[in-house]
């Protein structure tokens, strides 16, 4: 599977946006630094003016230990039941989810298609989540959003993440208006949603797509492409027109689209056309340069790296890169280097530089 797309981390604008000076180095993800007062010594005036307003006395010690203590507790339990009162328990079957799919307020929309993300985002979805009650309010839920925009479209993108994983061809029609979206996130996302529900009609749209402007649409199209090509059963598959696209975009300006390509290629076997950029997904003091960020607005940089180390990683062993100094020479940085602190990507060079390199008897 290729490297996930930027506007995919919650359910891929940048993974490796704009070089950025200094944010590993001053404390905290954003750039602040945050320090700790120096604690100062009383002055006798202001202890004597504290021990003067202070309680004293068994009234103090009750106050301290008993009062504030039940006071604190009782907002907490009063804010607990109040929020419980006006958010409920949130929708638990099918028939709750449409009923909250269906209401006038896109919050209540939003919750219940957030709680829907997380019920089927492992393992086997249940039957009841593919209701065609269910699936109507999704599509119809899609159009709402699509239709009173918000920025960023976080609930389309979520119903389109939804629909992805659900792979229901009765949602096909909603999802083929998104990909006309003039929002590149809605657009893009549909592609992939597409890709997925192996959509051959909208092939040239998303094709389409590929020549976009916005590196984010770029790397969609790519990864629905790649999801058109492969039949279940068989071997990785790229075709003539896919596979053009791909050795384009391996030289594209933006990162993620060059990952995105490098890793389709090592998929398909292209392995002097990805080696170039696998050597540079490989290279952590390369990744750290660049500032991570979802589209959510938060910062994720030691998992975002650690994905791109982890699918280079696994493309090195695919394309038998053992006669390769360079590769060879960034798995063993990786393997060895104690600053790494994801011992996942240590192991996994590891096990890389073993399979690349057997031990002879």
């Amino acid at each position: 599977m290729p490297f996930p797309l930027r506007r995919l981390r919650r359910p891929g604008t940048r993974v490796l946006s704009e070089a950025s000076t200094g944010v590993f180095a001053q404390g905290s993800p954003d750039g602040r630094r945050f320090f700790l007062d120096e604690k100062q010594a009383p002055t006798p005036a202001s202890q004597a003016r504290f021990e003067e307003e202070a309680p004293q006395g068994l009234l103090r010690t009750a106050l301290q230990f008993v009062a504030i203590p039940l006071v604190i507790v009782g907002v907490a339990v009063g804010l607990y039941v109040g929020i419980s009162l006006i958010v409920g328990t949130g929708p638990t079957t099918a028939a709750d989810f449409v009923r909250v799919l269906q209401s006038d307020t896109i919050g209540r929309r939003w919750q219940a298609a957030y709680e829907l993300a997380n019920r089927i985002s492992t393992g086997d979805v249940p039957a009841e989540f593919r209701d065609p009650q269910l699936l109507n309010a999704l599509s119809e839920t899609l159009r709402a959003a699509r239709a009173h925009p918000e920025e960023p479209p976080k609930l389309a993108v979520l119903v389109l993440g939804i629909l992805r994983r659900l792979k229901e061809p009765s949602t096909l029609p909603a999802v083929r208006e998104a990909l006309g979206d003039p929002h590149p996130w809605i657009s893009s996302h549909a592609a992939v949603t597409l890709g997925a529900l192996k959509d051959e009609e909208s092939r040239p749209r998303i094709a389409a797509l590929a020549r976009s402007d916005d590196a984010g649409s770029r790397q969609a199209a790519l990864e629905a492409l790649t999801s058109l090509d492969q039949v279940a059963g068989m071997s990785f598959h790229l075709s003539a027109e896919t596979r053009a696209i791909a050795l384009e975009h391996v030289g594209d300006p933006a990162e993620d689209v060059r990952f995105t390509a490098a890793l389709v290629l090592a998929d398909a076997g292209e392995r002097e056309a990805a080696l170039p950029v696998l050597r540079k997904m490989l290279d952590r003091a390369y990744l750290d340069q660049f500032k991570v960020k979802d589209d959510w607005g938060a910062l994720d940089v030691y998992r975002l790296r650690s994905d791109v180390l982890l699918q280079a990683t696994a493309r090195a062993v695919k394309l038998s890169c053992g006669d390769d100094p360079k590769v060879l020479e960034a798995l063993a940085r990786l393997a060895n280097d104690e600053t790494e602190g994801d011992l996942e990507v240590r192991q996994a060079a590891r096990k890389a530089l073993e399979a690349l390199q057997p031990k002879t008897e």
